[in-house]
C-alpha cells in the first residue's frame, strides 16, 4: 500500500491502495428470490474474477462488470446457490491478487 500527498501552491495525492470489499457480507434468501452480490477494487485498474465454493461461478449466474466494479445476478435462487461466492480482485500493475467472500444461504423447498 502506498499513499502520498504533497500539498504546496499546488496539490499532487497519490494512492496505489489495494483493497477489494463484496457486499453483502452474508446473505439469506428463500428459494425463487434474487440474488445480488456487489465487489468493489481501490483502485480502478483491477481484474475481476468470481469464483463459487472454490469453483467456476455458475453458469445461471449473470456476470457484469464496469471498471470499478462487478456484480453477481441470480434471477431465481435454488438451493444449490448455497455457498460461497469469492470476488478476486487482481491488480493489474503489481499482479497482486486481493479476496473478497460473501456467504449466501438459500432456505426453503424446491
Amino acid at each position: 500500500m502506498m499513499n502520498c500527498w504533497f500539498i504546496f501552491f499546488f496539490m499532487l495525492s497519490c494512492a496505489v491502495i489495494d483493497n477489494t470489499k463484496v457486499t453483502p457480507r452474508t446473505v439469506f434468501k428463500r428459494v425463487g428470490q434474487m440474488l445480488t452480490i456487489q465487489c468493489d477494487s481501490v483502485p480502478t485498474q483491477f481484474r475481476v474474477n468470481w469464483i463459487f465454493n472454490d469453483g467456476p461461478i455458475l453458469e445461471y449466474a449473470a456476470v457484469s462488470q464496469t471498471s470499478w466494479s462487478s456484480v453477481v445476478h441470480v434471477n431465481n435462487v435454488h438451493l444449490n446457490n448455497t455457498g460461497y461466492y469469492t470476488c478476486i480482485g487482481q491488480n493489474i500493475y503489481t499482479g497482486k491478487n486481493f479476496l473478497a467472500t460473501t456467504r449466501v444461504q438459500v432456505f426453503g423447498m424446491k
